[in-house]
């Protein structure tokens, strides 16, 4: 059984450019941020980038809210070209010697704009820039004297009990090209689009108990597991809300199709959702999976509202752009019938699903919703 992590995302309101490593000219694209801002991401080849050994390119934000004004400038050396064979690759796949292959941040400006009012939020923005450009990379070098440039020293602490970052750990000798006491942060992909440092992001349209207090605690102190043997009642880390939870928990745009993939948690007082369940059952193709075909909508409705009410279980409706093709259940492993007969971890996820609208199926769209729903 597939297990997963809840997410929370945002929108890219146009298909990014080729990674910058690949472009030769000047490229733009758009992001919308949770709070609806747009952001205007222009990116082109740094002039000493010519003469280095590795390239560079030179990036400029602006934001909707003030068109004339750059938020942000990023000098960006690229992450180190792939081996051309497996032979190639270094014995050594340590944290520290995968950074110095990745893409590093040289220089943060304009000094003036961030050192005033720097936040996570800054840094936050920063990431989904890059981590548009390079989705691939595990993660981005924040250098010292990026650091240093933008006046992010005083919020180190706060970026790093955020989760976005962690110091770059030490070299393995002091021959390395990044001394033990470098001062980079390791901004991380994976920390990203779990949702780190989106905390600060007040008044936004996702829903903000999904995350911070177990990630929070994981990051803050120690934690020691408890063991609790099979067949006995576990304990629920996080309970679910009572509140009704208004828009959507994830948006994505996924630039390949064109289209923004979100879910929203399923209503069982909402005819809509119902009607949508229940046709959706009573395909065959969906029925010989599920079982649940009903030939009156209470049975339905039901269910739903059993899985709605449980302290374990998520029932979201996915939408394609704003058209519904199918129903996702994601639940917490420890309270499932599966528990029992293997070694299930403390915060081990899984789900059901179903694509009850014939033309939304196909490969091409299960790895953009799957890989959504395993963030």
């Amino acid at each position: 059984m597939l297990a997963s992590r809840f997410a929370q995302s945002c929108v890219h309101s146009a298909p990014p450019p080729a990674p910058a490593n690949e472009a030769s000219t000047p490229s733009s694209f758009d992001l919308i941020l949770p709070d609806g801002q747009t952001l205007h991401v222009k990116v082109q080849p740094a002039s000493s980038s010519a003469s280095s050994a590795t390239k560079q390119s030179e990036i400029s934000v602006t934001s909707s809210a003030a068109e004339d004004e750059t938020l942000y400038t990023i000098a960006l050396q690229h992450p180190a070209p792939e081996f051309a064979s497996p032979t190639e690759e270094p014995d050594d796949n340590s944290l520290h010697a995968r950074s110095l292959r990745a893409p590093q941040i040289l220089r943060l400006g304009p000094a003036d704009s961030l050192s005033e009012n720097a936040t996570e939020t800054e840094v936050w923005n920063i990431q989904y820039v890059i981590f548009t450009l390079w989705p691939e990379q595990e993660l981005v070098v924040l250098t010292p004297r990026a650091i240093e440039d933008a006046g992010l020293d005083g919020l180190r602490r706060r970026i790093l009990t955020s989760g976005m970052a962690v110091e770059q750990p030490a070299a393995k000798s002091d021959s390395d090209a990044v001394s033990k006491s470098s001062g980079a942060l390791l901004l991380l992909r994976s920390s990203f689009w779990a949702g780190a440092g989106q905390g600060a992001l007040e008044g936004t349209a996702f829903a903000p108990w999904i995350l911070p207090r177990p990630l929070q605690s994981a990051l803050t102190r120690t934690h020691t597991p408890s063991i609790i043997p099979h067949l006995t009642p576990p304990r629920s880390p996080l309970p679910k809300p009572t509140y009704k939870v208004e828009g959507p928990l994830y948006v994505r745009y996924i630039p390949h199709l064109k289209q923004t993939l979100s879910f929203r948690l399923v209503d069982p007082e909402d005819g809509k959702d119902v009607e949508n369940f229940a046709k959706w059952q009573d395909s065959d193709r969906v029925h010989a999976g599920w079982r649940q075909r009903s030939p009156t909508l209470d049975e339905h409705r039901a269910y739903l509202r059993s899985t709605h009410e449980s302290s374990s279980s998520l029932g979201l409706i996915g939408y394609w752009d704003e058209e519904p093709w199918g129903y996702v259940e994601v639940y917490w492993v420890k309270e499932s019938n599966i528990a029992p007969f293997f070694g299930v971890r403390e915060f081990d996820r899984g789900f059901h699903a179903l694509v009850g609208e014939e033309k939304f199926r196909g490969e091409h769209r299960v790895r953009a919703w799957m890989s959504s729903v395993l963030h």
